[in-house]
């Protein structure tokens, strides 16, 4: 009852500025019967420890009169172990809500510094029914009336809350004249994939995503790859999901040796992200050039030179020769067919000495050093 008293306290006393450090509160669905509670630093970064947090939720007593909760879950969240929830004090009602009150009290969360830019899980909640849209469930942090608030305090005891300011976010969230109230969503969000890149680095892919809206629910995330220009991909391997609390994640993942590929087109990768309940996302196609490869024979050489490369598609080939000054002597234009391609290069009119040969596919130069005996 005395953290009770010092947040009651502190409400009324202390005057928050609109540009003052606080914890903003969210709650999501993460599966059927199982609720997520989440804190988000709300414009700066916060590096601080914890003594204290609550949050609150209610729901209509008339449509869900055998609704409780039946397990807190908190060993994968940001805080593990170390965080004891309890609900405190029993459901109680007001008014046509039933509310649920749930504090951490126990021991100092040790400090660690929390992004603004992220969303952290602080503890799941396992419900002992389904939720539906009629129960009316919402978090809610009323500061008029201080029984059911959303709050986080330090352990030095300043109370990093708005008094002025939004306490909650998320879909939905709505105003009374003292309150603020988050609906719960019944559907949660898909997660997204807000970048992926692939490039290509001493004949490897290295493959790079970074995702939003990440839950408990997410399974793991399958690397695809096409290598006739997006026609069929195949699952190459999988990344399990990290599971650690945030809502944004990145991962990274690397495909070996791509150079062995035979392929009818570029080399092209998505990823799939796949829900322990079987729902899944595609990011978008990411395409690597595939690396045309060329021999040069022989090479020192009498008279002439072999040139042999593999095409993907139909396309002109540009060679050209240049002596050691720099100077071009000899230029070679060829119609490339798919597949296996030969030109000759004819060195007998020049001197004897260095070379440099230039030759330009598919956008990409490569240089050869070639020698006339």
């Amino acid at each position: 009852m005395k953290k009770l008293f010092i947040i009651a306290t502190l409400l009324t006393s202390i005057q928050v500025s609109s540009n003052a450090q606080y914890f903003k509160g969210t709650f999501s669905l993460e599966n059927n019967d199982t609720i997520s509670f989440k804190i988000q630093a709300n414009d700066a970064d916060i590096t601080s420890e914890v003594s204290y947090m609550e949050f609150c939720i209610r729901f209509l007593t008339a449509q869900a009169p055998t609704l409780t909760s039946t397990a807190i879950i908190n060993n994968n969240t940001i805080f593990g172990s170390s965080l004891k929830i309890d609900s405190f004090p029993s459901h109680y009602t007001e008014g046509n809500y039933t509310y649920m009150r749930f504090v951490h009290n126990t021991g100092i969360l040790s400090s660690r510094t929390y992004n603004n830019t992220s969303e952290y899980e602080v503890f799941k909640l396992k419900l002992s029914e389904t939720p539906t849209a009629a129960m009316g469930i919402e978090l809610v942090s009323d500061l008029a009336t201080t029984n059911h608030v959303f709050g986080v305090v330090k352990g030095e005891g300043i109370f990093i809350d708005p008094t002025t300011n939004d306490q909650l976010y998320g879909a939905g969230m709505y105003t009374s004249s003292t309150g603020f109230y988050v609906p719960l969503i019944m559907s949660p969000l898909a997660t997204k994939f807000i970048q992926f890149t692939a490039t290509s680095l001493n004949n490897n892919a290295l493959l790079n995503w970074t995702v939003a809206n990440e839950n408990s629910n997410v399974k793991m995330y399958e690397v695809e790859r096409s290598t006739n220009n997006g026609l069929n991909f195949t699952k190459i391997f999988t990344v399990a999901a990290k599971n650690n609390g945030n809502a944004s994640n990145t991962y990274s993942s690397t495909d070996a040796n791509i150079k062995s590929l035979r392929t009818n087109g570029n080399i092209q990768y998505r990823i799939k992200e796949l829900d322990k309940d079987g729902r899944f996302v595609y990011s978008e196609n990411r395409t690597i050039k595939k690396e045309i490869l060329i021999t040069v024979y022989p090479n020192p050489t009498i008279k002439t030179a072999t040139v042999s490369f593999e095409l993907v598609s139909a396309q002109p080939v540009f060679m050209s020769v240049r002596d050691a000054s720099g100077k071009t002597v000899s230029k070679i234009k060829i119609d490339g067919t798919p597949g296996v391609n030969n030109a000759s290069i004819d060195l007998s009119r020049y001197a004897r000495g260095n070379y440099i040969l230039y030759i330009d596919a598919n956008q990409e130069i490569k240089t050869f050093s070639l020698i006339k005996q």
